[in-house]
């Protein structure tokens, strides 16, 4: 499915490179190295090709996807973030999909509520939605983070 040196995104840790695939009993195991993030050590994280579709891990989306997602980021928001028995965990659920619009429909209604009485659990998940979202956009427009934040703000603003 991937090839080494194809960028992909874990919906777990973000931009990926492939930088190795091994064969254990003839089932593909990509080698991801996490790619324009410093971190300590020599991090690798390693996805069976069998687990590739129930993880997210896909490639990058396209532009046309992204002016999509910003319509997402536009819409109304849905309540269910407000609930906290289900809320939280279909929330959650979305964010870690590896869905780039399951992850804004999340971005949209965590942001929406952010300034209510919101747990932290509630805004580490915002702030983890929003770094996927931002890089996402940054790497297929192939502009700056600060860039991508911007284009974001933009569309919120009308």
């Amino acid at each position: 499915m991937f090839h080494v040196g194809d960028i992909v995104i874990h919906p777990g840790h973000g931009l990926c490179r492939i930088a190795a695939i091994q064969n254990i009993q003839s089932d593909p195991l990509y080698v991801l190295k996490l790619k324009g993030k410093s971190v300590p050590g020599n991090v690798k994280i390693l996805v069976h090709d069998k687990d590739v579709k129930s993880i997210g891990v896909r490639y990058p989306t396209t532009p046309g996807e992204i002016d999509e997602m910003m319509k997402i980021l536009q819409e109304d928001s849905n309540d269910i973030t407000d609930d906290s028995v289900k809320g939280y965990p279909l929330t959650k659920k979305m964010v870690q999909s590896g869905d780039l619009r399951k992850t804004a429909e999340a971005w949209r209604d965590l942001r929406r509520h952010r300034n209510s009485s919101s747990s932290l659990t509630k805004k580490s998940l915002l702030e983890f939605a929003d770094s996927m979202i931002v890089e996402e956009i940054a790497f297929v427009r192939k502009i700056s983070k600060k860039k991508a934040r911007k284009l974001i703000e933009d569309a919120l603003a009308g």
